[in-house]
């Protein structure tokens, strides 16, 4: 498998992970898909880090966070109902605002490692781009090049505008949280999710920067 194609897989199996079991009602088999989404997906980066690490264009640094994403998914907060949504399932309302606050300050975390992961994947495009240019002389053969890059760039595209979604959706449930905390009188626990919500504003807005070079440069290079 070549680098450029372990890339394009690690990253996609990690956004895979951050929203692709969600939508899996029966608990079975919501157990089956996460176990067999994790396994994968750390088998690929596993094989990743590995081949890139031989390689020399310095990509070791992206799909190490990548596993360290992907093993900090196993938990599972993001599959099924959000944490928010199942306060009634806890003795204490302290305990669920604990819960509530780990899985806020894992999504930060995670999608930080998007972002990295994205902006790694932007300026390996630029550079092939640029490469492409200097390169090929011929119009048509340059122009095939250009549309596999594109190719490339719009499958980033896809797995960036998931991760978007996701963070969005972490957002509209913390603050959520955030409110019910301070309605009961919770201060401390609206304080320090109020810290976490203002993280994963900016990082979401850091995501959505990415996501709009991506979607630019895509529309750069359509014929």
């Amino acid at each position: 498998m070549s680098q450029k194609l372990l890339r394009i897989t690690i990253f996609s199996l990690l956004i895979f992970q951050l929203s692709g079991c969600a939508g899996i009602k029966n608990d079975g088999d919501r157990t089956r898909a996460e176990g067999a989404a994790v396994g994968a997906g750390s088998g690929a980066a596993i094989g990743g880090l590995v081949g890139l690490i031989i390689g020399s264009d310095g990509a070791g640094t992206l799909i190490g966070a990548g596993v360290g994403a992907l093993t900090g998914l196993v938990g599972g907060y993001i599959y099924g109902d959000h944490v928010a949504k199942q306060k009634e399932k806890y003795a204490k309302e302290e305990d669920w605002l604990d819960a509530c606050l780990k899985v806020a300050q894992k999504a930060n975390s995670d999608i930080i490692i998007c972002n990295k992961a994205l902006k790694e994947e932007i300026n390996y495009a630029k550079k092939n781009i640029s490469n492409i240019k200097k390169t090929y002389s011929d119009k048509q053969k340059r122009k095939e090049k250009m549309l596999d890059t594109k190719k490339d760039i719009d499958n980033q595209l896809k797995s960036a505008q998931k991760a978007l979604t996701f963070a969005k959706e972490e957002l509209a449930a913390q603050t959520t949280v955030a409110a019910d905390a301070k309605k009961n009188g919770q201060n401390d626990y609206a304080k320090d999710l109020d810290t976490e919500i203002k993280t994963l504003k900016a990082n979401i807005k850091k995501l959505e920067s990415h996501t709009d070079e991506l979607a630019s440069m895509s529309a750069s290079m359509a014929v």
